[in-house]
C-alpha cells in the first residue's frame, strides 16, 4: 500500500522538478488520465517556527495545483508561467496533515488563463488563491 493510503485514490507523482523534490513528496488524484486534484502530507520541514505550515509551502502547492488545472485543458504538453498570483490565507495546517487542492479554471483570453483553487484540510479551507497564468507560445 502507498504512503498515500489515507487518501483514496491518490498516487505519488513525481514532478521531475528539483524544487518539486524539495518541497513534496506530492500526491495526485487522475480521473480519466487527467489530474483532478494535487496533494500534500505536511512533514517537519513544511512547517514554521509556529509549528504551523509554512505559508510560502501551501503557496508552492497551490500554483503547482492552478498551473495543472490549466494543462488538463489540453491534450498536447504546454509551457505555462504564472502572471499574478494572489492568496488569502483562511486557516493553519499543521504536521501530519493532507492538504488536498481544489482547482478550476474560470476563464481563457487568447494566451490568458484566469484560474481559482482553495486548499483543504478535510473539509476545513486553509487558502484560497486565484491567478492569471499565461500559455507561452512556443508551446
Amino acid at each position: 500500500m502507498s504512503e498515500s493510503s489515507e487518501l483514496v485514490g491518490y498516487q505519488f507523482v513525481d514532478r521531475n522538478s528539483n524544487f518539486s523534490d524539495l518541497t513534496g513528496p506530492y500526491y495526485m488524484k487522475q480521473e480519466a488520465g487527467k489530474e483532478v486534484s494535487l496533494a500534500l502530507k505536511l512533514e517537519k520541514k513544511h512547517m514554521n517556527n509556529l509549528g504551523r505550515a509554512h505559508g510560502g509551502i501551501l503557496m508552492t502547492l497551490a500554483d503547482n495545483a492552478l498551473g495543472d488545472a490549466v494543462e488538463a485543458l489540453f491534450d498536447e504538453p504546454v509551457s505555462l508561467v504564472t502572471v499574478s498570483m494572489n492568496t488569502e490565507f483562511v486557516g493553519a495546517a499543521m504536521e501530519g496533515d493532507w492538504v488536498v487542492s481544489e482547482a478550476r479554471v474560470l476563464k481563457r483570453e487568447g494566451r490568458l488563463l484566469f484560474v481559482d483553487c482553495v486548499l483543504k484540510v478535510g473539509e476545513r479551507v486553509v487558502l484560497h488563491a486565484s491567478a492569471v497564468m499565461a500559455k507561452l507560445k512556443n508551446s
